[in-house]
């Protein structure tokens, strides 16, 4: 039987297992294992289904910092995630704003309120496994 497996990255110091790019390693039809664009740390081998499991609890800790904001018109504030995410499990954010006219937000998270109103502020989560999870903010601006 065929046997699919992954390859996790072990922090050191808490053992906590760290999810890694699946193009980076190929199996060889002998078995061997060529990887490539890894850097310094140590390397566990693991199945598909500890994998998985692996996925859903780092998911689990993709949150955002505040379900609801208040900012007055002009200022500046940045999208927050929970402080269990670990961002070396993310490969990418996009974020997204319902209403651009009242705050937009760009990239790296940046929001910047325009005028007064709500917006529901998302960012839409991909872990290095490929799999995604949107969180969202509600931004209400005030008036100055």
């Amino acid at each position: 039987a065929k046997r699919v497996i992954a390859i996790v990255k072990v922090n050191a110091k808490t053992g906590e297992k760290i999810l890694v790019n699946a193009k980076n390693y190929k199996v060889a039809k002998d078995g061997s294992i060529s990887v490539s664009g890894l850097k310094n740390g140590k390397y566990e081998l693991v199945t598909t289904e500890e994998k998985t499991a692996l996925s859903k609890k780092i998911l689990k800790t993709v949150t955002a910092k505040n379900a609801k904001k208040t900012v007055k018109d002009g200022a500046k504030t940045t999208f927050a995630f929970g402080k269990d995410l670990n961002k070396e499990n993310v490969k990418s954010v996009k974020y997204i704003s319902s209403k651009k006219s009242v705050a937009a937000i760009d990239k790296n998270g940046k929001i910047k309120a325009k005028k007064a109103g709500q917006t529901v502020v998302k960012a839409v989560v991909t872990l290095k496994d490929g799999t995604k999870k949107t969180v969202k903010t509600v931004i209400t601006v005030k008036a100055k």
